[in-house]
């Protein structure tokens, strides 16, 4: 049986094996999430009240992403 793989190891494998523009969409596409979730917190709390994923944790995620790859605004 093939070992899982953790989420990070499988993100590296993708970029690794992709072209440059691809992770250029990738690093796209989070960025325009991140606006998404950020632009109405309150609105991203109470939709996601019912998932599995805590909206709170999930605007936190957010937040802390748009620091850490410095498109803090």
């Amino acid at each position: 049986m093939k070992k899982q793989q953790t989420p990070q190891k499988v993100l590296i494998d993708i970029l690794k094996g992709c072209n440059p523009i691809a992770t250029m969409f990738i690093f796209d596409a989070i960025s325009k999430h991140i606006d998404l979730v950020l632009k109405d917190k309150e609105h991203t709390i109470e939709a996601m009240k019912n998932s599995f994923v805590n909206g709170e944790a999930w605007v936190d995620c957010a937040q802390q992403l748009q620091t850490s790859f410095g498109w803090s605004k």
